[in-house]
């Protein structure tokens, strides 16, 4: 197999290892809700780098598993790239009192 060329290497274009919830929105068939919410329900990986409230970022990865798969086309297959694991990317618990329509009835 031979080595790719200067020229190949400028015409494919390299993927980031994250990226923003817009530009995960562009390259996959979601809306940037659809992909809010599943960050929010825990469907989709994700990183918040500088902690809760900063930038939401998506490994790149994971638009195979996000992207409907047609039977009508062939599917363009996007490469696969190696994502360092890192933490904090599990969905919290909601904090606070409980409802008081949820609380149990008093006797």
């Amino acid at each position: 197999m031979s080595q790719p060329s200067e020229a190949d290497a400028a015409t494919t274009p390299l993927l980031p290892a994250y990226m923003t919830i817009a530009q995960f929105a562009k390259r996959s068939t979601l809306s940037e809700t659809t992909v809010y919410r599943r960050v929010h329900d825990g469907s989709l990986p994700f990183v918040q780098a500088g902690g809760k409230g900063k930038k939401i970022l998506i490994p790149t990865n994971a638009l195979r598993s996000a992207t409907p798969v047609s039977t009508t086309c062939d599917r363009v297959e996007t490469p696969e790239v190696a994502v360092p694991p890192l933490a904090g990317n599990k969905p919290r618990k909601r904090r606070g009192p409980r409802a008081k329509w949820r609380r149990p009835a008093a006797t």
